[in-house]
């Protein structure tokens, strides 16, 4: 492939110090040329690659102290770097230009004649990205965390690839010395006086190092620099890399009490890398990085932080070493290769898939035994005099769903939902009937599709659309400890709808009843719900990626799936795993072709006697 990187124009590949955006240029830049493809590096003058180097300026802009002080000339620097950039996409011919700049080149990604791919390096909720990237959200974009995409769930992303680095850099210190570090920026965001704090609460020593920005000037004299005695508190300013992987690996731990959401944060595996453990805020890229208690700690608090600093002698530093592994620059190589080399092979365009999700044998035989066997509908209509029938179909089963109290409201909104039961009375009967029904299906679909949730890693941020009275909601609940995850559900809030089987979207589609939902819902102990209105939210402003989205007899079944797709990826992250119900008659349209997926046929007795499908798709290749 003939590909071009766009580096940062404001420091040298690599840098000699501080940059982590360029040891990730640099790494990914050689790392392409060792795997045989010809890359042109788009950089400072003074740079040094494996690749061909094209000088946009002819000394990084570090080395210019009017762009250190001055915004205005940084702007202006960038302003017509941006326009040396596009002079030379536009007289060369590329397959792939890999923009690491940032917002400013996306504006003109329709005008560069080669696929523009944008590697995010930086928060999203900044305004300038919000409203560049939101302008130009169908470009094609890769974040380095999922936790990065939260403000921006709706881009289009191509993947999500962490950034590496080449751990055999980094020396490997199975004992440490007793001092903590802090290595970055100096800046608020930081965290950098939070440091300070944490070790004099812990009267303990700390190291600063890390580059002083003309803009961070102000806050390095006024907050940091009266705390540096030069024995407790030390700064040492920038350092190389040499200096660098022996400050980290004498460390206690790298102390990283971050006041903003990390987009990713190269540090964190640089110490791992050296044996350091991590302690940091749950903020950000964090919980995808470190593992609490094992490679580190993940604090909600400063004084939680504190009191894990105590304990940072459990922590096995050759498990650190072996989780910063999981980070190497190969692994982000290989993914950047495969990502560029299935858009020129046409297999991904703008979210296109043609591989297929894989199931085992033992789950797709689950999906038909288990609604089969268990789904709760016996006949079109359900009276009391199904309870027998239903019990018996229970029979040694737990009635993991429990019915509340029946009110005449509640029961209006049951009927809403569920027309086949025929309830009359607010009596003892009816409620057991309800029960029953309500149970016998999520049986049905617990045996079917538990072994596939199983199968996904533990689902921490999940949505269900279109819960109805929120029964498998809390029965997945209780039964696959989604207690200690976040869920969100989206339904209507109304007594009307327009069900129509397959067909297209309507606003006010969705009929329910919110108040009854949340009501079930706390009367079976599940209170880590949030409820969004469907006829007041749209789903493009749910706040994904979600790990796991399911709709049982909803998008697929009555609402069309492929009128619905557009609004429903973005709320996935490519190893996230999305499960919807569809009728028997379900055909393949176009978009549902550019992703993984499979349909497997299960028979159930509800809503009618006869076969219908479970569709599992992906934006990711994600082996189940």
């Amino acid at each position: 492939m003939k590909i071009a990187i766009i580096a940062p124009i404001d420091e040298r590949i690599p840098p000699l110090k501080y940059g982590g955006i360029g040891r990730i240029v640099s790494l990914l830049a050689d790392g392409l040329i060792d795997k045989g493809h010809e890359v042109t590096l788009l950089a400072s003058g003074n740079s040094i690659s494996k690749a061909k180097i094209v000088s946009i300026f002819s000394n990084s802009l570090e080395k210019k102290i009017s762009y250190i002080d001055n915004p205005k000339a940084r702007e202006a620097y960038f302003q017509i770097g941006t326009a040396k950039i596009l002079n030379e996409l536009v007289r060369d011919d590329f397959d792939i230009v890999n923009n690491h700049l940032g917002w400013r080149l996306v504006p003109f990604w329709k005008l560069i004649p080669s696929t523009l791919i944008t590697t995010l390096h930086t928060p999203l909720d900044q305004v300038n990205k919000k409203i560049a990237f939101a302008e130009y959200k169908h470009s094609l974009f890769i974040s380095t965390s999922i936790a990065q995409r939260r403000p921006l769930p709706y881009l289009n992303y191509l993947d999500n690839i962490y950034n590496g680095i080449n751990i055999n850099l980094y020396n490997f210190s199975p004992k440490h010395d007793d001092y903590f570090v802090f290595l970055g920026r100096i800046s608020p965001e930081k965290g950098v006086l939070e440091a300070i704090r944490i070790v004099k609460k812990l009267k303990a020593k700390l190291i600063i190092a890390g580059a002083v920005f003309g803009w961070n000037n102000e806050y390095f004299s006024s907050e940091i620099k009266p705390h540096i005695d030069g024995k407790n508190i030390k700064f040492i300013g920038e350092v190389n890399d040499r200096e660098k992987n022996k400050l980290l690996g004498r460390a206690k731990a790298l102390l990283a009490p971050i006041l903003w959401d990390e987009p990713f944060g190269l540090v964190f595996i640089e110490a791992m890398a050296c044996g350091t453990p991590v302690v940091s805020m749950r903020r950000g890229s964090v919980p995808e990085i470190v593992i609490h208690g094992k490679s580190g700690f993940i604090a909600d608090s400063l004084d939680q932080i504190v009191q894990y600093c105590k304990l940072i002698d459990t922590i096995d530093r050759a498990f650190c070493r072996k989780q910063a592994q999981c980070f190497s620059s190969q692994i982000m190589i290989d993914k950047y290769e495969k990502v560029f080399s299935n858009l020129i092979r046409g297999k991904r365009g703008i979210g296109k898939f043609t591989s297929r999700l894989l199931i085992s044998g033992n789950v797709k035989k689950n999906f038909h035994e288990g609604f089969s066997r268990f789904s709760g509908g016996i006949r079109r209509t359900i009276g009391p005099k199904e309870v027998p029938e239903l019990d018996a179909r229970l029979a040694g089963m737990e009635r993991v769903f429990k019915a509340p109290p029946l009110t005449p409201k509640l029961i209006a909104a049951i009927k809403l939902i569920s027309p086949h039961c025929a309830f009359t009375a607010a009596d003892e009967k009816y409620k057991s009937v309800w029960e029953a029904d309500q149970n016998g299906a999520c049986w049905g679909e617990y045996e079917a599709l538990a072994p596939l949730f199983r199968s996904i890693p533990k689902p921490t941020k999940i949505l269900e659309i279109g819960p109805g009275m929120g029964r498998s909601v809390v029965f997945f609940s209780k039964k696959l400890g989604w207690k200690n995850g976040e869920i969100h559900v989206y339904e209507g809030d109304g007594n009307t709808t327009k069900y129509t089987m397959l067909g297209p979207r309507y606003e006010d589609s969705y009929c329910g009843n919110i108040r009854a939902l949340r009501y079930i819902l706390e009367f079976n102990g599940i209170r880590n719900v949030t409820i969004f209105n469907a006829r007041k939210v749209r789903l493009t402003n749910l706040p994904g990626p979600y790990d796991l989205l399911y709709s049982f007899y909803g998008i697929g079944f009555h609402w069309s799936l492929e009128h619905f797709l557009d609004d429903l990826l973005p709320l996935l992250h490519n190893q996230s795993v999305a499960v919807f119900t569809v009728p028997q008659e379900f055909r393949l349209f176009p978009k549902l072709k550019s992703l993984f997926y499979k349909i497997v046929n299960w028979k159930t007795v509800w809503p009618k006697d006869g076969w219908l499908k479970l569709l599992i798709i992906s934006k990711g290749s994600l082996p189940i």
